[in-house]
């Protein structure tokens, strides 16, 4: 499952990038920061859970 998650993220932001790179710089780094963030929330998830299997 994780895999399928960051192949859709990666798609995401790719179409996004291409979408909003020549329009405004604006809407171009709130793509950027959002994705970011999306990033974060993915790896921390997948690092919380390897911590949480090693615990038990």
């Amino acid at each position: 499952m994780e895999c399928v998650r960051t192949i859709l993220f990666l798609m995401y932001f790719l179409i996004s990038l291409y979408f909003t790179f020549d329009r405004d710089d604006f809407f171009f780094w709130i793509t950027v920061g959002g994705s970011i963030v999306y990033a974060l929330t993915i790896l921390g998830t997948f690092c919380f859970r390897n911590m949480h299997k090693k615990t038990l």
